[in-house]
This record gives C-alpha cells, structure tokens and sequence, in this order.
C-alpha cells in the first residue's frame, strides 16, 4: 500500500502564500516513476492558384481583378498515427521532494533508481488528425484619378474560407501499469540518459539533489512489444474513423471607399478619408462524441467513455462599418507629422467559432474538463488613434517617436462554466467509494480504496478486477446509476469586457555614411486596463500576449553581401489565463522576461542565384513559463541554437 505523509515549507509571495520545499514521505516505496516517448509525424500540402487582371479604362480610371484560390491540408505521415505517446513507470519510488527555489524546479529522489528490469508500458495514446483549410477570395479594385491632387480608390470582395479538423483518438488508460508489464520487454530497448545531457543552461541543473536519471526508446520497437503483449493488438495503431470532425464556413462580402488630397497650407500636407463595410456569416457543423460513462482505471486518472459521435450545427454573423482618416504633414524637409484614427476589427480564430462541445478522455477525482466552440463570436472592435513625429537627419538615418490608443471592445476570452453534461456517474463518492472509505478503514487513501472495491466486489456491476501489480489490484471501477454526477469545467470561448490599451514607440536608425555598416534600435512601452489580477480566484479577462519589448540590431550590407546581428528582447507577458489544470482551481500562466539574439548572412552570386544563413537562439536562451507566483513552475524550455542554410534563384 502506498502510504503518504507530506512535508511542506511555505514561502510568502504576495498575493499568497506557496509552497518553497514539498516532500512525499512514502512508506511503501512503490509509487511510479513515470517518464514517456512520442512520436509526431504530420505531412503538408499546400497550393493555390490565381488570377489578375489589370484595364486602364481611360488615362485617370484604372480597375483591377484579383481572384485566388488557396488550399492547406496536413494529415499523418507515419504508420501509427499522426500524434503518438506512450508513457512508462516503474513501481519503485520512494520520498520524493521538490525544491522550486530555482529556475528548475529540483526533484529529489534520495531513495529511487531507476531500474530497466521494473520498466514497463502503461497507459498510451494514438491519435489521428486531419486539416484542411480552403480559401476562395474574388476582388474587383478600382483607382479614379480626379486631378493632379485628388484621387479616389473603391472595391468590392467577396471570401468563402472553409476550415475542418477532424481526429481520431485510441487510448489505452493503464497508467497504473499491467500484471507482469516488466517481463514483457528486455532490459535492453530502455536506453538511459542523463537530463543534464539535455538541460545543461537552465539554472539549477547543477544541483547535486536533482534527480536525472531517466530512459529513452525506440518507439517502433516499444510499440510492437506492447501490441504484442496486449490481448487487442489495434490498441496501439490510431483509428482512420473521426471521432471528432468540425467543419466551419465563413462568407464575407466587403465594399470601400476612400478619397485622397494633397494641399499646402503652409507646408505641404495630404489627408485620406474612407469607409469600409464588412459583413461575415459563420456556419459551424460539428461531430463529437456522445459521452456514456465514467471508468475509474488508476489511482489519479479516470477515463470517459463515448459512444457513436452526433452531429450538430451552429450560426452566427455580424456586420460593421469601419471609417478610417490619415493624415501627414511635412512640416519641413527633414521633419514628417503623422496622425490617424481608425476602427478596425479582428477577426476570432477559426478553432474559436467551431460547433460541438468536447470532453477531455481523461479525468481526475475532482472531476473533467472540456471545450466548446462559439460561432457566435463577434469580432474584436478596436477604435485607434495615432500620432508620430519622424525626422530623417541624414541618408538612410532617422529617429521617430510615436504613441497610440486603442479602445477596445467585444474582446474575446475564454469563460470557464461548470457544467454536467450527459450526467455522467463517476464512482469516487459512490456506493463502493464511501464502504471502503469507511468500512473498509482506507480513509482518503486511494491506493487501498481501489484494492478494497476490486478485491471485494470484482464481477460485481461495474468492477472488473484485472490482475495484479506490485501487491495491488488492477483493474476498472465504473460509476454506477446512483453515484454522483461528474462535475465538468467547460473552456467556452466569450466576448467579454472593453477596455483600452496606449502606449508609444520610439525608433532609431544610423547609417555610417556610405560604409554599408548601420545600426537600429527600437523600444514599445504599452499598457492596457486588462490585466490578470493574481490575487484573485473569479474568472477573468485579462489581454494575454501584451508586454513590452525592444531590438537593437547591427547590419552590413553591399552590392553582393549582407550581415545582419539581431538583439530581441521582450518583457514579462500574460501567456494564458487558464492552464487547463484537472486537478483543481486553474491558474494563469505568465511567460517570464526572455531575450535572444540571431545572426544572418546573405551572398549574391548573381543577379539571379543568392545563398542565405541564419543562426537563431545563438546563445542558447531559456524560455521560462509560471504561475501566480515564480515558484509556480509550467514549463522551463531550453530549444538550443537553430541553423537554416538556403539557396534562392530567380527565373
């Protein structure tokens, strides 16, 4: 029986308290030690195809004729599946402890090693998946040139854009392991690494409490093994039937206008006024899976089961009118004034506007999760002002200096509804739950409230004793009619609150005469009234992605070769609002300070045949992702340095 005692230090992180140090002290030493494999392989293709056509009327009226059709499609590239993983344990961990003072959250297993002769498969996925987006787009453009001052531009579009995913979805929950799983594979298929081979810069790796100790495999090999040591070999090979299959369609007809004027008042200055017309209807058709129950596999995970999917079918449209004016001045020949105000509009991302609600295969003893799309989304509305003064001092040198508003409306965030959908029974607070915990003496201890039901009432409804594995039962616990409904927090997208955003930019460029060398520089500071206070628990809708950022960059450049040294650096940024968390309240995620620099060279052989290099990342950067606080570790991503090499010639 795995028994658990917990061993926490808190630390004060204002808005609250969290844990510094956490430590499992395990009687039994048998808990998992879990580490998994994965194999990606998507193909894509794309085409389009186009057509232009350019009439002068008469020498002041001009119309064009744009019409295109685009394709996208990605589908699986391997024989398995599209999107494959496979996890693997061993039953011989110990205390275990969790350091999150560092950049790497430091794992302390004093007692565990890890042990190939105990490895084993346990639960795994495969999973197909189809996209396919198709995008038809007509155009009709017409310029009229009124006098030497004055023109005005007009236009009329029409865009059908088509967009489905669909996926498959075969999943094995065995997470607690299988009886005899370790004598089904040879030692040998489990290589062992060391996760400072792979994690050398992250703060903390150096650590001589980290545990690294993990394997890696071969994931064909692994696969063929476990198909074969399992009674339903097809368990391990991705369906080619959709489960999951939404289609959305959205048609778009469009008309502008604008008329342009150059005057002098002064100095010389020109303004465009427009207007433009935007009306969008969405049709979203969905097919998703009936869930039919609740099976309670391990001691953390839970499956939903489905039945045969459904079809449903949403709509949804809207219409705007967009007025647009810009202005500029040259106030002298150095010095340029510019200022706008606008309304634009962006649209919601296809997965945003699909039909049909869906419920995540796995659960926990809290209970599910879930997402449904929106087709009645609006799109974002945005009311923009802008200002910048420009001043180009020399050839190809200048400084400018700008700032703008936004005002923001029908913003679009996610919405968090608890909902009980099919009202499916879930067994933990059951019938056979609530005996074992009282009856049979396990109190909150799972690990002997799931021996208690599949020892005791195995063949009884819902209980399905499979074996056993390192002195427990396996096996599945399903909920019966008489336990509780299953609570389920369903991610909906939502047009929520309005709100502004402001900020200005500074940009600076300097060339060195007619060297070639030059270098340029900018900085954005932005604020925005939609934040994420961390301080509380309710749903909120903050703006993810904001922060502010700066680059300084260094070039060379000639008739026949170009280098180009590039410093990015962007601030601390809402990443999230929801982590998707199952086992309790959410959290948002905040993507932490980063920087990086990347290197370019460019060489003209020719006219027609030049060679470009690049190195991203060259230092190496990490990428690190948190909670409320910075002891919430997500995720600590070290990608290391990327190298593209390409040939380009000109026909």
């Amino acid at each position: 029986m795995v028994q658990l005692r917990s061993v926490v230090e808190l630390v004060d992180r204002r808005p609250g308290v969290r844990p510094l140090n956490y430590t499992e002290l395990i009687a039994g030493g048998d808990a998992d030690l879990s580490m998994g494999g994965a194999d990606f392989a998507t193909k894509n293709d794309n085409k389009s195809l186009g057509f232009n056509l350019d009439w002068k009327a008469t020498d002041k009226l001009r119309f064009e004729f744009d019409a295109h059709k685009s394709t996208a499609k990605s589908g699986a590239d391997s024989p398995w599946g599209s999107n494959n993983v496979i996890g693997t344990a061993s039953f011989n961990r110990g205390q275990t402890g969790v350091d999150f003072s560092q950049d790497l959250p430091i794992l302390i297993m004093p007692t565990t090693t890890r042990n190939a002769a105990l490895q084993q498969v346990t639960g795994s996925s495969f999973r197909n998946s189809y996209m396919k987006a198709e995008v038809d787009q007509q155009q009709i453009r017409g310029s009229w040139d009124i006098s030497d001052e004055s023109k005005l531009d007009f236009g009329v579009g029409l865009t059908k854009a088509k967009n489905r995913s669909a996926y498959s979805n075969v999943q094995l929950d065995n997470w607690g392991g299988v009886a005899n799983g370790p004598a089904n594979y040879p030692d040998n298929v489990w290589i062992p690494q060391d996760l400072r081979d792979f994690f050398g810069k992250i703060g903390g790796v150096g650590d001589p409490r980290l545990f690294t100790q993990f394997y890696t495999f071969d994931f064909g090999t692994i696969r063929d093994l476990a198909a074969k040591s399992w009674s339903d070999p097809s368990k391990y090979l991705a369906s080619n039937v959709f489960s999951t299959d939404r289609r959305t369609t959205e048609k778009s007809t469009s008309a502008y206008a604008e008329y342009t004027r150059e005057w002098e008042l002064g100095v010389p200055m020109s303004a465009t006024v427009g207007m433009r017309y935007e009306k969008t209807k969405v049709t979203s058709s969905a097919l998703v899976p009936i869930a039919t129950g609740i099976t309670w596999g391990s001691n953390n995970e839970l499956t939903v089961l489905k039945g045969d999917p459904g079809f449903t079918t949403l709509d949804g449209k809207y219409s705007y009118w967009l007025p647009n004016i810009d202005y500029q001045a040259d106030l002298t020949d150095k010095l340029k004034l510019r200022a706008s105000y606008g309304t634009t509009i962006g649209r919601p991302g296809w997965d945003a506007i699909q039909g049909g609600q869906t419920l995540n295969d796995l659960a926990r003893l809290s209970g599910g999760t879930g997402s449904q799309g929106n087709p009645g989304l609006k799109p974002l509305k945005s009311k923009n002002i802008d200002f910048s003064l420009e001043y180009y001092y020399a050839r190809s040198s200048y400084v400018a200096a700008g700032v703008f508003r936004k005002n923001i409306s029908n913003y679009i965030g996610s919405t968090l509804e608890n909902a009980t959908p099919f009202n499916l029974h879930t067994p933990i607070g059951g019938a056979y739950y609530n005996e074992a915990s009282t009856t049979g003496g396990c109190g909150s201890d799972i690990t002997c409230i799931r021996d208690y039901i599949l020892n005791r009432y195995n063949g009884q409804p819902g209980v399905t004793k499979t074996g056993d594995s390192n002195g427990h039962a396996l096996g599945t616990i399903v909920g019966q009619p008489g336990d509780p409904v299953a609570n389920f927090q369903i991610t909906v997208p939502a047009n929520t609150q309005s709100n502004s955003l402001k900020g200005f930019e500074l940009n600076v460029q300097h060339a060195f005469g007619n060297s070639g060398f030059g270098v340029a520089a900018n900085y954005t500071k932005v604020k925005s009234g939609l934040k994420y206070d961390n301080a509380s628990f309710a749903q909120q809708y903050a703006l993810v992605g904001l922060s502010d950022s700066a680059n300084l960059v260094g070039f060379y450049e000639d008739a026949r070769f170009s280098v180009r040294v590039a410093y990015n650096w962007r601030d601390k940024f809402l990443a999230a609002v929801n982590d998707g968390n199952q086992l309790g309240r959410s959290a948002p995620i905040f993507t932490e300070p980063y920087s990086q620099v990347d290197i370019s060279l460019g060489y003209n052989f020719s006219e027609k045949l030049s060679l470009q290099a690049e190195v991203i990342n060259v230092g190496d950067s990490i990428l690190r992702q948190h909670g409320r606080t910075t002891e919430e570790v997500y995720s600590v991503t070290q990608t290391g340095r990327r190298y593209m090499l390409g040939l380009r010639y000109k026909f």
